[in-house]
């Protein structure tokens, strides 16, 4: 999970879309408002890049072997929601005490896209399944501490809430 940074990028000091995030958990992905010429492979790959400071790449060829795709259309909105989720291999583990340290150390010449996270934790599923979910939720890190976090109202409403995205937690825990 990532947390939106504190302090908000240029010109988003009043932006209320920014101010209701900021602070806030969900995970590494992003929106289009259908604005762009990319295919979703595309995007996908360029939205996990960006959220993970570049060190986390997929190459189309292993999202379509190996992630479980979740597919929601709201009608009120008129909105697709599409999660990916892939059980990243453990030769690709990155600590999360790293990507907070490579965040700190990043040269301010990148894209301002690679900024908008400002905490990165490996949690346990566990708190997702609880169908009381409470927000903020208290978790546990890969390192066995206990934190208090909030979630982005979107990923608790689109995914966490959702039985299908329930499912695929499931089947992961059973596979790790």
């Amino acid at each position: 999970m990532a947390r939106e940074c504190k302090t908000p990028p240029p010109g988003k000091e009043k932006d209320t879309k920014w101010l209701n995030k900021k602070e806030k958990f969900s995970d590494l992905g992003g929106s289009t408002n259908n604005q762009t010429n990319e295919t979703f492979l595309t995007h996908l790959q360029r939205e996990l890049k960006e959220e993970s400071m570049g060190k986390f790449e997929l190459s189309k060829e292993d999202i379509l072997k190996n992630a479980y795709v979740l597919f929601k259309y709201v009608k009120k909105n008129n909105r697709e929601i599409v999660y990916i989720i892939y059980l990243l291999p453990s030769y690709a583990f990155v600590p999360h005490n790293d990507l907070n340290d490579y965040r700190a150390s990043l040269p301010s010449h990148l894209p301002l896209s690679y900024f908008e996270k400002d905490l990165f934790l490996w949690v346990k599923l566990d708190p997702f399944l609880d169908d009381n979910l409470q927000n903020p939720v208290k978790i546990i890190d890969w390192e066995g501490k206990e934190h208090v976090i909030s979630l982005r109202d979107y990923f608790v409403e689109d995914a966490l809430k959702h039985p299908e995205f329930q499912k695929a937690i499931l089947y992961f825990k059973g596979v790790s």
